[in-house]
């Protein structure tokens, strides 16, 4: 390999991150304004200006090769510094797409209203948004794969933009049977654990009756009348019914937000905008 250094074009940095984020070139392809094919001729040149073999490819698809995930680490070094250098001297303009994980009571309460004002404030800046469970949100940050994340953790989470209580919800006949029926998210799920921890705690008899990935197939449930669950007031909104007194007490959650380590300025500035959002609408729900 010769002792001459070369000069990597950020472009093609850029998209081997957002390969290996993506998991595949035609992920990436939705996420960059070029096709999987030029993804593929553009990955040939990096490795061809570093002399180095990045990825494995196979029937399965794309995995790195131990060269590439040292490289990956200075890419993202590099465009890190890139970053920070066209802020500092360009101002906050957004770079590439911002990548917004939500709860799915917050994509339902308040993306509507995130949308719109970016559109209004930040309207050339290319957004990608996913949501799930907290926890599924917080691994995908912790592994690049998302900017920033609004969700829900303990309460006194230092990223806390509210507390909430948890509640009980559903139709209060259900009280009167003998065996309490739920229906809660499959587990991991900090409400499944508390409804739990909490009838067992007071030897309440109960049967899971339907659990579920889908928030909105919860809601369903409980809103039919079938089974009773544990949420904030933000998933009640003003469909669901808060049960109140007669049922074990829960502890609280926080609404969170959680950034990359390192983000972008115009980024960080795009997530405070987003958190006062949702701090202006109150989050502590309407009260039980």
């Amino acid at each position: 390999m010769s002792n001459l250094l070369r000069n990597l074009p950020i472009d093609l940095v850029r998209s081997f991150t957002v390969i290996v984020d993506s998991g595949s070139m035609q992920k990436a392809s939705e996420r960059v304004p070029v096709t999987a094919s030029a993804l593929s001729l553009q990955m040939k040149r990096l490795e061809d200006l570093l002399q180095l073999s990045l990825f494995h490819r196979d029937a399965r698809g794309l995995t790195l090769t131990a060269e590439g995930s040292e490289f990956l680490r200075h890419a993202r070094a590099v465009l890190e510094a890139n970053d920070q250098a066209v802020v500092a001297i360009g101002g906050e303009a957004l770079l590439g797409p911002v990548r917004l994980g939500f709860v799915q009571d917050f994509a339902d309460a308040f993306l509507g209203g995130v949308l719109s004002r970016i559109a209004g404030e930040h309207g050339d800046v290319d957004l990608e948004v996913r949501s799930g469970k907290s926890m599924e949100l917080l691994a995908q940050l912790a592994s690049n794969e998302l900017d920033v994340v609004f969700c829900m953790g303990q309460e006194g989470d230092a990223g806390s933009l509210g507390v909430a209580p948890m509640l009980w919800l559903g139709n209060p006949a259900l009280l009167a049977q003998d065996v309490i029926p739920l229906a809660l998210l499959n587990a991991p799920c900090r409400f499944r654990e508390a409804a739990l921890t909490a009838l067992q705690a007071a030897e309440r008899p109960y049967h899971i009756l339907m659990q579920t990935e889908d928030l909105s197939v919860l809601k369903l449930a409980v809103a039919r009348g079938m089974a009773l669950t544990t949420r904030t007031a933000l998933f009640a909104g003003n469909d669901l019914p808060i049960i109140a007194g007669a049922l074990p007490q829960l502890p609280n959650v926080s609404y969170i937000m959680r950034r990359r380590r390192t983000v972008h300025g115009g980024v960080e500035r795009l997530a405070n905008t987003i958190g006062q959002i949702i701090t202006d609408s109150g989050v502590g729900g309407r009260a039980a």
